[in-house]
């Protein structure tokens, strides 16, 4: 598959996902006092949308186009020849009103240029890809090596000089690395949260998060789907730790959140306890209660429903046959009716 086509399938591909973006960003306002952890898996529906090779038609989806550029009739292996240039379309979008495709004739020669352009994009796509790869593996290694003296403090747990706030990094392995200069009283606070990111497998959903990310980094969508993405991520697992807790040992935990607060300085950066919003979160624990029970079924039925509608592609109506065909030295020739 050559850089153009695969870009095209990804253009494709985005462009069937935003839909589902967009809804889930309307989601999070509709449902922001719905447990966070809920919210997270309706990223997690986003990023099977992105990912699946495959998709099903039905006629209950909301992606209102599956394929904005006909990919396999612009890449097609006998294109020079068995094309009809007059019968290739491009989808422009759904008209709700007629509930008709609306279609663009590509005009002689122009499919061609569309394979030129696509070409010359799907190169400049693949050094974009590579290059946020390199600059999320450099920095990875840069900090492997800030933290190569650390010291164990406890199974799990080591400590260094060289590190701001705590954090967790590993893929597989995951460590929890801790300043020295970080003060006894926020300990157990930052334990319990690093611990839980790593419970909730947040460490590989991030590295996931970004992998996705660097696929598609020419989606500006995408991009803020990764800033809130990251926000959520944090809000679950300060919901994890201090559900159950009383107002002064939430007052205790905000305060080493506020402590172990730093400016975010890569957004390929690994868990860091104080790094996403802190604002937010200190004003979210303050005001932490029990999500009714209805509010949860909402929450999970609004996933169940955003899965269906949004993983699966529109029925296509099949096109009517106004061509005939004959063969020449072995290839499928289309001649118009």
């Amino acid at each position: 598959m050559s850089p153009g086509e695969m870009f095209l399938r990804l253009v494709n591909s985005a462009f069937a996902a935003s839909w589902l973006v967009l809804a889930v960003l309307a989601l999070r306002l509709i449902l922001r006092k719905a447990p966070r952890h809920v919210i997270c898996l309706l990223w997690a529906v986003v990023a099977a949308r992105l990912l699946l090779p495959v998709s099903v038609e039905s006629p209950v989806s909301l992606v209102l186009s599956a394929e904005t550029f006909p990919v396999e009739r612009i890449y097609s292996s006998d294109r020079m020849i068995a094309m009809d240039r007059d019968s290739m379309h491009m989808d422009t979008g759904f008209d709700a009103l007629n509930g008709e495709w609306l279609d663009e004739a590509l005009m002689p020669g122009t499919a061609d240029m569309v394979w030129l352009r696509s070409e010359m994009l799907g190169l400049l796509w693949l050094a974009g890809a590579a290059g946020m790869l390199i600059y999320g593996l450099t920095s990875y290694g840069k900090l492997r090596r800030r933290v190569a003296t650390a010291v164990l403090a406890e199974p799990g747990v080591r400590r260094s000089e060289n590190v701001e706030a705590p954090f967790v990094m590993g893929l597989f392995r995951p460590v929890i690395y801790l300043p020295f200069a970080m003060r006894k009283e926020d300990l157990p606070g930052v334990l319990a949260h690093e611990r839980a990111h790593i419970a909730r497998r947040d460490h590989i959903w991030k590295s996931l998060g970004f992998l996705i990310l660097s696929i598609y980094w020419f989606d500006p969508l995408l991009w803020l789907a990764w800033v809130l993405f990251c926000r959520d991520l944090e809000l679950a697992c300060d919901e994890r730790v201090t559900r159950g807790m009383g107002l002064a040992d939430r007052q205790g935990y905000s305060e080493a959140l506020l402590n172990c607060a730093v400016r975010q300085k890569a957004f390929t950066a690994p868990l860091a306890f104080g790094e996403v919003g802190v604002k937010r979160r200190i004003e979210a624990i303050m005001n932490m209660k029990k999500p009714a029970r209805w509010l949860v079924l909402l929450s999970a039925l609004a996933v169940a429903v955003s899965a269906v509608c949004f993983l699966t592609d529109p029925v296509r109506p099949k096109p009517e046959q106004d061509h005939d065909t004959r063969e020449v030295y072995g290839l499928t020739v289309l001649e118009k009716k």
